[in-house]
């Protein structure tokens, strides 16, 4: 890379307007996705506890949820962890495909064993897609827009959550419940899209020793290369976690919890 090159990008400081909207987009899209998914079991229930085919109790209908939420923790705590590994773009894709083809499975599931089989390992994907999108959010938002971005790209799953509400309530007359399910996984149509356009993380490739490739991204969406970490190591899983839980950060790492889980407390108590 030549000098020139280099000075160009030390000069940008802010990621490009077209760049940040874009990234922003595709984080929408994917929480948009995932409420879609997370609501359309609620949009349901009734067609599911009136299926004469499966027979369903109310202890087994509650517990077709509690799969979706068990999955959903693992997942969130497993991909920050490996997107630290392997790349936030291919967790945000692997998360997106994961539960869009679970829909598949769960509008052909025969049996209800099946069918909570589906929305267990979507729960793996639902879960992993947050951490990831709103890590990408802010780190393709300029400064002044970091906290409106990341509240624009979270409405999407709230929408999404509307979204399956009412394609329920247009088609579960007359149609049934799995087409409900089904259009849950119009993502799969769109995921070549998003592998093209989405940019993988900055912070990433640096950590990674990919110095060209984020030069090259970098000087493409109007960013300043982020200082290399002090030490040249490649993350390890004992790294992450342990920046996660180090003393300096105890206090941080509580408070994100405690919000969090309060509230998805409020979330579900309410659906």
């Amino acid at each position: 890379m030549s000098v020139e090159a280099s000075s160009a990008i030390e000069a940008q400081t802010e990621v490009s307007p077209r760049t940040s909207y874009l990234v922003v987009a595709l984080c929408w899209f994917g929480i948009f996705a995932e409420g879609y998914d997370v609501g359309v079991l609620g949009a349901i229930l009734p067609a599911l506890a009136t299926d004469g085919a499966w027979n369903l109790t109310p202890i087994q209908l509650g517990a077709l949820g509690s799969y979706t939420l068990i999955g959903m923790l693992i997942g969130g705590l497993a991909a920050g962890t490996i997107s630290e590994l392997y790349g936030r773009k291919p967790m945000f894709v692997a998360c997106l495909g994961l539960f869009s083809a679970c829909m598949v499975i769960g509008w052909w599931a025969p049996t209800a064993t099946w069918f909570g089989i589906s929305r267990f390992i979507a729960g793996l994907g639902l879960g992993g897609i947050i951490p990831i999108a709103a890590a990408l959010t802010t780190e393709y938002s300029p400064s002044r827009r970091k906290s409106f971005n990341y509240g624009l790209m979270y409405s999407g799953y709230s929408l999404g959550i509307l979204a399956a509400a009412l394609v329920g309530r247009a088609l579960l007359p007359e149609h049934g419940w799995r087409p409900v399910v089904l259009i849950g996984a119009g993502p799969l149509i769109v995921l070549p899209l998003v592998v093209w356009l989405l940019p993988e993380s900055l912070e990433f490739l640096i950590s990674r020793g990919e110095k060209r490739k984020a030069a090259e991204l970098a000087n493409r969406v109007g960013l300043r290369l982020p200082a290399p970490p002090a030490k040249a190591e490649a993350p390890s899983w004992a790294s992450v976690l342990g920046e996660i839980f180090a003393a300096r950060n105890t206090f941080a790492t509580a408070c994100f919890w405690i919000a969090l889980f309060m509230g998805l407390l409020l979330v579900y108590g309410i659906a």
